[in-house]
Protein backbone atom coordinates (compact mmCIF):
# COMPACT_ATOMS: atom_id res chain seq x y z
CA UNK A 1 0.00 0.00 0.00
CA UNK A 2 1.57 3.34 -1.14
CA UNK A 3 0.98 6.59 0.58
CA UNK A 4 -0.64 9.11 -1.90
CA UNK A 5 3.06 10.77 -2.04
CA UNK A 6 4.64 7.66 -3.19
CA UNK A 7 2.26 7.43 -6.21
CA UNK A 8 3.17 11.11 -7.01
CA UNK A 9 6.57 10.42 -6.86
CA UNK A 10 6.55 7.78 -9.15
CA UNK A 11 4.69 9.07 -11.61
CA UNK A 12 6.91 11.73 -12.14
CA UNK A 13 9.90 8.83 -12.44
CA UNK A 14 7.77 7.51 -14.95
CA UNK A 15 7.33 11.16 -16.69
CA UNK A 16 11.65 11.20 -16.60
CA UNK A 17 12.03 13.69 -13.87
CA UNK A 18 14.89 13.01 -11.30
CA UNK A 19 14.10 13.02 -7.76
CA UNK A 20 16.44 13.37 -5.04
CA UNK A 21 15.72 13.13 -1.00
CA UNK A 22 17.57 15.45 1.20
CA UNK A 23 17.86 13.51 5.26
CA UNK A 24 14.64 11.19 4.81
CA UNK A 25 13.12 8.87 2.17
CA UNK A 26 10.06 6.86 1.51
CA UNK A 27 9.78 2.93 1.12
CA UNK A 28 9.38 3.35 -2.29
CA UNK A 29 12.66 3.16 -3.92
CA UNK A 30 12.24 6.13 -6.57
CA UNK A 31 14.69 8.48 -6.00
CA UNK A 32 17.90 8.80 -7.97
CA UNK A 33 19.91 10.19 -4.96
CA UNK A 34 19.56 10.49 -1.61
CA UNK A 35 21.75 12.70 0.85
CA UNK A 36 20.85 11.55 4.39
CA UNK A 37 23.11 10.78 7.79
CA UNK A 38 23.16 7.19 8.92
CA UNK A 39 20.11 6.73 10.78
CA UNK A 40 20.37 3.03 11.85
CA UNK A 41 23.80 4.00 12.95
CA UNK A 42 22.49 6.99 15.11
CA UNK A 43 19.81 4.80 17.00
CA UNK A 44 22.40 2.19 17.53
CA UNK A 45 25.03 4.63 19.19
CA UNK A 46 21.74 6.35 21.26
CA UNK A 47 20.95 2.57 22.06
CA UNK A 48 24.58 1.40 22.76
CA UNK A 49 24.86 5.01 25.37
CA UNK A 50 21.29 4.58 27.03
CA UNK A 51 22.38 1.08 27.96
CA UNK A 52 24.90 2.01 30.69
CA UNK A 53 22.48 4.73 32.04
CA UNK A 54 19.25 2.08 32.71
CA UNK A 55 19.14 -1.48 34.00
CA UNK A 56 18.41 -4.79 32.35
CA UNK A 57 14.66 -4.64 33.27
CA UNK A 58 14.42 -1.07 33.52
CA UNK A 59 11.06 0.37 31.14
CA UNK A 60 11.71 2.57 28.38
CA UNK A 61 9.26 4.80 26.25
CA UNK A 62 10.20 5.93 22.29
CA UNK A 63 9.13 9.08 21.31
CA UNK A 64 9.75 9.33 17.78
CA UNK A 65 8.35 11.58 15.05
CA UNK A 66 6.76 10.55 12.26
CA UNK A 67 5.46 6.86 11.58
CA UNK A 68 7.25 5.19 9.03
CA UNK A 69 9.16 7.63 8.02
CA UNK A 70 12.77 6.16 7.17
CA UNK A 71 14.93 8.26 9.69
CA UNK A 72 12.43 7.25 12.06
CA UNK A 73 11.95 3.86 11.57
CA UNK A 74 15.93 3.09 11.49
CA UNK A 75 16.29 4.90 14.48
CA UNK A 76 13.86 2.92 16.30
CA UNK A 77 15.16 -0.10 14.82
CA UNK A 78 18.95 0.85 16.21
CA UNK A 79 17.58 1.56 19.69
CA UNK A 80 17.30 -0.44 23.03
CA UNK A 81 14.71 -2.85 21.78
CA UNK A 82 14.25 -5.06 24.78
CA UNK A 83 12.98 -2.35 27.39
CA UNK A 84 10.94 -0.86 24.83
CA UNK A 85 7.47 -0.85 26.57
CA UNK A 86 5.47 2.02 24.42
CA UNK A 87 6.73 4.17 21.03
CA UNK A 88 4.56 6.83 20.04
CA UNK A 89 4.55 9.67 17.79
CA UNK A 90 4.39 13.48 17.77
CA UNK A 91 4.42 14.87 14.59
CA UNK A 92 7.69 16.19 14.38
CA UNK A 93 5.67 18.93 16.91
CA UNK A 94 6.80 20.01 20.06
CA UNK A 95 3.25 20.46 21.89
CA UNK A 96 2.57 16.91 20.94
CA UNK A 97 5.71 15.49 22.54
CA UNK A 98 5.33 17.25 25.42
CA UNK A 99 1.93 16.11 25.86
CA UNK A 100 2.17 12.38 24.74
CA UNK A 101 5.54 12.13 26.94
CA UNK A 102 2.96 13.44 29.98
CA UNK A 103 0.34 10.95 29.04
CA UNK A 104 3.34 8.25 29.53
CA UNK A 105 4.68 9.09 32.47
CA UNK A 106 1.02 8.75 33.67
CA UNK A 107 0.63 5.18 31.74
CA UNK A 108 3.95 3.91 33.15
CA UNK A 109 4.80 5.28 36.64
CA UNK A 110 7.92 2.99 36.75
CA UNK A 111 9.30 4.49 33.14
CA UNK A 112 13.45 4.91 33.80
CA UNK A 113 13.77 6.46 30.60
CA UNK A 114 12.51 8.10 27.19
CA UNK A 115 14.20 8.31 24.00
CA UNK A 116 13.68 10.90 21.40
CA UNK A 117 14.04 10.14 18.03
CA UNK A 118 14.29 13.76 16.59
CA UNK A 119 14.48 17.70 18.02
CA UNK A 120 11.24 18.05 18.40
CA UNK A 121 10.70 14.78 19.83
CA UNK A 122 13.38 14.79 22.32
CA UNK A 123 12.67 18.41 23.01
CA UNK A 124 9.06 17.99 23.91
CA UNK A 125 9.42 14.96 25.74
CA UNK A 126 12.58 16.97 27.78
CA UNK A 127 10.12 19.86 28.29
CA UNK A 128 7.76 17.24 29.96
CA UNK A 129 10.12 15.97 32.60
CA UNK A 130 11.46 19.27 33.36
CA UNK A 131 8.06 20.28 34.25
CA UNK A 132 7.01 17.11 36.07
CA UNK A 133 10.48 17.53 38.02
CA UNK A 134 11.00 14.00 36.87
CA UNK A 135 14.57 14.14 35.90
CA UNK A 136 16.05 12.57 38.95
CA UNK A 137 13.45 9.34 38.59
CA UNK A 138 13.21 9.49 34.31
CA UNK A 139 16.40 9.36 32.25
CA UNK A 140 16.11 11.70 28.67
CA UNK A 141 17.87 10.85 25.92
CA UNK A 142 17.33 11.82 21.83
CA UNK A 143 18.72 12.64 18.66
CA UNK A 144 19.39 15.94 16.91
CA UNK A 145 20.61 19.15 18.95
CA UNK A 146 19.60 22.91 19.22
CA UNK A 147 20.18 25.86 21.37
CA UNK A 148 17.26 24.66 23.65
CA UNK A 149 18.38 20.67 23.82
CA UNK A 150 22.17 21.66 24.52
CA UNK A 151 20.26 24.19 27.52
CA UNK A 152 17.73 21.00 29.00
CA UNK A 153 21.41 18.73 28.89
CA UNK A 154 23.27 21.35 30.95
CA UNK A 155 20.41 21.57 33.50
CA UNK A 156 20.69 18.21 33.35
CA UNK A 157 17.42 17.46 31.74
CA UNK A 158 19.29 15.39 28.89
CA UNK A 159 21.59 12.54 29.76
CA UNK A 160 22.72 12.40 26.26
CA UNK A 161 21.93 13.84 22.38
CA UNK A 162 23.47 12.15 19.15
CA UNK A 163 23.99 15.00 17.05
CA UNK A 164 24.05 14.91 13.50
CA UNK A 165 27.01 16.55 11.16
CA UNK A 166 24.49 17.91 8.90
CA UNK A 167 27.86 20.12 7.00
CA UNK A 168 29.29 16.37 6.41
CA UNK A 169 26.16 14.84 5.51
CA UNK A 170 25.57 17.81 2.61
Amino acid sequence: SFTESDQLLKKAKEEGIHIAFIDSYTQEEVQDLTVATDNLEAGQILGRFAKDLVGTDDQIAIVSHVKGVSTAVEREKGSLKDNIVDVVYCDSRYDKSYELTKELMKKYPDLKMIAGMNEYSSVGAARAVKAAKAENRIRVVGVDSSQEAVQLMEHGIFQGIVVQKAFKMG
